[in-house]
């Protein structure tokens, strides 16, 4: 040992693996904690169940639209309650609540007048029905088209002033 100089004293090897799980304890706590918040901030809007009653449709929206999902379809063996994840469809902007049809036992129709779809999946399947056999198909029927962008017309874009640019100045694309 050199005199003035401390000796570095390194952790056994258990501490490593002591903060390394602990690390993904935090990671699971925290993914459960955000679950279990979401699932306390939906609010049930519709349900429907299918025709052979196994499974139900659930929209649920968020109570208070900063903490949670956009509002969310999900399918869900009979009575359950939906879940925080396996959204089939998450839709925003939607006028109307939408409508939901079961054309067979595993065929959902999901109609919208407006609406953005944010997410879609066409086929949901559940491991607790059935032995893991059964799915479902999802379709969407949109009543009209979907119009989430609005794009302005070519008028409205040459009748827009640009910040700083000055009088007489057009607006980009305008003539």
């Amino acid at each position: 040992m050199v005199p003035g100089r401390r000796e570095l004293h390194r952790p056994p090897p258990i501490a490593y693996v002591t903060m390394f799980l602990f690390g993904l304890l935090v990671a699971a706590g925290a993914h459960a904690l955000r679950n279990f918040a979401i699932e306390c901030n939906q609010r049930e809007v519709l349900r429907v169940s299918s025709p052979d009653g196994t499974a139900d449709a659930v929209l649920v929206e968020p109570l208070v639209s900063w903490f949670g999902e956009a509002p969310s379809l999900y399918l869900v063996p009979r009575g359950d309650s939906a879940p925080a994840w396996g959204a089939v469809a998450r839709v925003s902007s939607y006028g109307e609540v939408p409508m939901l049809d079961w054309a067979s036992p595993q065929l959902l129709e999901m109609r919208l007048t407006r609406g953005c779809i944010e997410s879609f999946s066409n086929v949901w399947h559940s491991s607790d029905i059935e032995d893991g056999n059964y799915y479902v198909e999802i379709r969407l029927g949109p009543e009209s088209a979907l119009t989430c962008i609005q794009v302005p017309s070519p008028a409205t874009l040459r009748s827009v002033s640009v910040p700083g640019a000055g009088a007489g100045a057009a607006a980009p694309g305008g003539r």
